[in-house]
């Protein structure tokens, strides 16, 4: 099997902090593993917190690839494996690992069985197969962020603000919320016009989404992602909840599990959601043109591609990294 693989974090300037990696193992496993950003830029030892979480399981996939525990994986002891590693970081660093201070990371990840290839996809990251089948888990709860962010965004664009004052703006209020008027927001926003927007976002979303409840939009829109978010990680049978490795129980049916046959599989793309837009092709890249159509066409991720984060000046929106396997080289 043909192996291209490439990482790269949002600042090209600043490459030790991708908090995105990959795992290759030949004929064993491969995996892309996005390490979870905490808003509140907290730093283990000179880490993220989602370095660590992404180190953590990039290092417990190695390990169980060289003990051959690969052919055998199933979602309960792939889980079991991966909530160790992460315990076992939250020890050695000190983290009191309550739901506010969690670390996280999403991963996608084919092993190899033999004459089956076994796939398992948890959280946000994305899975394609033979260029067709795509796979990915979208959080509701971004479509809500994002459509806060895109309001924000319009609102301070009409009354003259520039792309920087825009951003910090934009990213004060998804992060911490409009409930109250901080000081990034200054002069652009005060009480009055953050109940505004939380009232029109509240609005579109519940038009959008109509299984969310109106506390649920609430809570979040008041309270952003730092306050808000973690509340539905790991909910089962919740219209927001989410996958997110942390080291605590993942219910599996938010878990996408599945196998092919190796004969019957062309290619297999594992991608971190720094990519937007899937290309037409397979090849890394024809990924890296996709992703700079999509730069080219909404840098800030406020119209065609709406986000809860976008591209500012050499910085882009997210960390990107790609695993692309095929049977056949590429061209």
């Amino acid at each position: 099997m043909f192996v291209q693989a490439f990482s790269v974090g949002k600042d090209p300037e600043a490459p030790e902090a991708n908090e995105d990696t990959y795992v290759v193992v030949p004929g064993r496993l491969y995996a892309v593993v996005d390490g979870v950003t905490d808003a509140t830029g907290r730093r283990y030892d000179g880490a993220s917190g989602g370095q660590l979480a992404g180190r953590a399981v990039e290092q417990a996939l190695r390990e169980l690839a060289g003990e051959g525990r690969h052919r055998d994986l199933t979602t309960a002891s792939l889980l079991a494996r991966l909530n160790a590693a992460l315990h076992d970081t939250y020890r050695r660093h000190g983290i009191a690992a309550a739901a506010g201070t969690r670390i996280g990371a999403t991963l996608v990840l084919v092993a190899d069985a033999g004459p089956i290839l076994r796939f398992f996809v948890i959280g946000d990251s994305g899975l394609r197969l033979n260029g067709r089948t795509t796979v990915r888990n979208e959080m509701a709860i971004d479509r809500i962020f994002a459509a806060l962010r895109q309001r924000i965004y319009r609102r301070l664009r009409a009354a003259g603000a520039d792309e920087t004052a825009c951003a910090a703006v934009a990213r004060a209020g998804v992060c911490f919320g409009t409930d109250a008027v901080r000081p990034e927001m200054a002069p652009w926003l005060d009480a009055a016009a953050l109940a505004e927007l939380r009232a029109a976002t509240r609005a579109q979303i519940a038009a959008q989404l109509p299984a969310v409840a109106a506390a649920d939009l609430d809570h979040l829109l008041a309270r952003g992602v730092v306050g808000a978010q973690g509340d539905y990680r790991n909910r089962a049978g919740h219209a927001l909840g989410y996958a997110c490795l942390d080291g605590y129980p993942v219910p599996p049916e938010l878990v996408v599990t599945l196998e092919r046959p190796k004969a019957e599989t062309a290619t297999v793309e594992m991608f971190t959601d720094g990519y937007f837009h899937p290309p037409a092709g397979c090849r890394l890249a024809d990924w890296e043109e996709s992703f700079a159509a999509v730069e080219r066409l909404d840098p800030t991720k406020t119209e065609a591609y709406p986000a809860e984060k976008g591209s500012l000046g050499r910085v882009r929106t997210d960390d990107r990294t790609i695993v692309i396997l095929s049977r056949d080289p590429p061209s």
